[in-house]
């Protein structure tokens, strides 16, 4: 059973039609539909049979003064069209359901209060406490929450390299054994997954695992050195749960190499400005749990235009301290935030730390920096670190990103790619610290650093695109050739539609102009501007547009957005995969006054309406009285044989 199907809109009738009306409808429907009795139809559509020679000319038609000899049937029947007498089968079903729906009381009256979809999920209109549209709402949440319980997958990888023996051997031009850069070295890696599940509203479980390598060197007997691989995992799983629109409650415990440890995180809106937190934590260590308290208060200064928010955090434990953070974010197009800045002050009881940081998005994705001094520690003043990224995105949920960082102990260039949740990410070292180097040996290991993200750039630019410029150049011409083969498919079916219920729409439209009800001249359906990919659904419109058959004044139409392809008569002409907008053109006349309409496929269509009428003044006025005079003498014309 089609769920989105409107049976009154099938048989031509409107909602609070008589048994009778319903009946009558659907047998005029049956005789012009069912297909056995399609064979007329079939045979105007039909291509004609080749004429019968078999070696010979064909017979000559006798002059027109002499009546016509009787040509004898062809040996061979007159090809069929099966596409034709499949669309007549399914038409036939269609109605069918209709009006084995509409001609039983209690079926109906589901229809009327549920739907189809009522109809397919087995409902009754009067369920236990007589108020069915409530049961079925409530059915429908529940069954909206049950689908929309995705779990939520996401992942890291990480791998770190070590380049600064290719550094050395590319200063000193060393080209034996292979490429400077082939003695990169594997100095460990680690990945991390997350997965969190709905389980209840506002309840999400989630676990986290994460698994880390790192090599190290150690130093035994004999001043030898044995390169070693240490491992490290930890096992996290977190409880969620929403206690209110502004309270928050998270509880989480975790398993790893460092030892048990266990944490609880309460959040609550104070104002819708203001935000407290409280963290309590059991933190794990090789020589057991230590706690930790942290608080956090956050403040939102402006929203609008640019939104301005700061935080305070005090935290009590190994590492107690106070920080104070600004953010600064002011949007763009489309909502996103296209310019953001930021600044951290941390005041440790050993060291304090200054963070800047700034970013720019842009169309083809973003760039930023962000730079870190000391402030004070036990040495004095701290060296500063300098970092610069760039993102570009690819796609949807897809993008890659480079980055350049200047640490305290080494030249770091990481190189990440991003996609749907997923990350993988490749730092490599090319050199120690950058303050405590030969400036020459800093700048070749930056430039060696940024070499991969200027590499990638290339390869994008002069490789990648042209790639796919080709790609979409093909796939467009196979999509056209496709498209065209749809259009004419979708003409066929709509010829074929209109073919069967030509005579009963033209009866409509005879009872509808002798009671001054509307009238549809012309409707078009497709790709404005393309006469190939518009499709003729006048007649169509014209049975959908019936009305009452005891008072065609009420005649009427409403068809609902996204659902011209899907009507009753219709067809997709063009594809969606080729992006091109459709629209539905209407030229119709109510109380013998021309009107007009077109709308977008996206939009609803709902006529008569006072909006639509033509002045005498508009060009299309003309014009539509030409077509009202043409459709009325193709509609007496019919109805004169019909009665002969």
């Amino acid at each position: 059973m089609d769920e989105t199907a409107d049976y009154y809109g099938v048989l031509g009738v409107t909602r609070d039609a008589t048994p009778d009306e319903i009946k009558k409808a659907y047998r005029m429907l049956a005789q012009a539909l069912h297909p056995d009795k399609c064979r007329r139809a079939e045979r105007a559509l039909a291509v004609p049979p080749p004429p019968h020679t078999n070696g010979h000319e064909p017979r000559p038609r006798p002059p027109p003064s002499r009546p016509a000899a009787r040509e004898p049937p062809s040996r061979r029947p007159p090809r069929r069209d099966p596409e034709l007498r499949d669309a007549a089968t399914q038409l036939f079903a269609s109605i069918s359901t209709a009006h084995e729906v509409l001609s039983d009381p209690r079926k109906r009256e589901i229809y009327d209060h549920l739907g189809a979809e009522g109809l397919a999920a087995g409902m009754d209109v009067v369920p236990y406490d007589g108020d069915s549209q409530r049961r079925w709402e409530e059915i429908k949440r529940a069954r909206d929450k049950a689908e929309g319980r995705q779990a939520e997958l996401k992942s890291t990888a990480s791998a770190q390299l070590d380049a600064r023996p290719a550094v050395a051997r590319l200063r000193e031009g060393a080209w034996e054994g292979g490429p400077p850069l082939a003695a990169a070295v594997a100095r460990g890696g680690s990945v991390n997954t997350s997965l969190r599940v709905p389980v209840a509203p506002g309840v999400t479980v989630g676990a986290t695992g994460q698994v880390a390598t790192r090599r190290a060197v150690a130093r035994v007997g004999g001043g030898r050195q044995v390169a070693l691989d240490v491992g490290q995992a930890a096992f996290t799983g977190t409880l969620d749960w929403a206690a209110g629109a502004d309270t928050h409650v998270q509880l989480s415990g975790t398993l790893g190499s460092s030892g048990p440890g266990a944490a609880v995180w309460f959040s609550r809106n104070v104002t819708p400005y203001d935000q407290l937190a409280v963290q309590m934590q059991l933190q794990g260590t090789p020589h057991g749990p230590v706690p930790v308290l942290a608080l956090h208060a956050h403040r939102t200064f402006s929203s609008a235009p640019a939104q301005n928010a700061g935080m305070l955090s005090w935290t009590v434990g190994p590492e107690s301290g106070l920080s104070l953070s600004l953010t600064h974010k002011r949007p763009g197009r489309g909502g996103a935030y296209a310019r953001a800045a930021s600044a951290k002050l941390e005041l440790g009881v050993q060291a304090a730390a200054l963070t800047l940081a700034a970013s720019r998005a842009v169309a083809w994705g973003s760039f930023g920096g962000r730079a870190k001094g000391s402030l004070a520690g036990p040495r004095g003043l701290g060296l500063p670190e300098l970092e610069a990224s760039v993102t570009r995105k690819l796609g949807d949920g897809r993008s890659a990103s480079s980055s350049v960082s200047w640490t305290s102990g080494a030249i770091v260039g990481k190189t990440a790619y991003h996609h749907q949740g997923h990350r993988f990410e490749a730092p490599v070292v090319w050199h120690g610290s950058p303050w405590a180097s030969d400036p020459e040996e800093a700048a070749v290991a930056t430039l060696a650093a940024a070499a991969g993200p200027l590499l990638s750039v290339a390869a994008y630019h002069l490789a990648w695109r042209p790639a796919r410029w080709l790609w979409r150049r093909a796939r467009g011409a196979l999509l056209a050739s496709g498209a065209r083969d749809a259009a004419e498919a979708a003409r066929a079916r709509a010829q074929g539609v209109a073919s069967l219920i030509r005579k009963a729409a033209l009866a409509r439209v005879r009872a509808a102009m002798g009671a001054g009800g509307v009238v549809v001249v012309r409707g078009a359906y497709g790709v404005p501007g393309d006469p190939s990919r518009l499709l003729d659904v006048t007649a169509a419109l014209q049975w959908q547009c019936a009305g009452d058959a005891a008072d065609p004044r009420r005649a009427g139409l409403r068809l609902p957005a996204g659902t011209f392809a899907h009507a009753f008569g219709f067809a997709d002409p063009s594809p969606p995969e080729l992006g091109r907008d459709k629209t539905l053109a209407v030229v119709y006349f109510a109380g013998g006054v021309p009107h007009r309409v077109e709308v977008a496929d996206a939009a609803p269509l709902e006529i008569p309406r006072p909006a639509h009428q033509l002045g005498r003044g508009d060009p299309a006025y003309a014009e539509a009285l030409e077509m009202y005079a043409a459709l009325a003498a193709a509609a007496e014309a019919d109805g004169g044989g019909q009665g002969a």
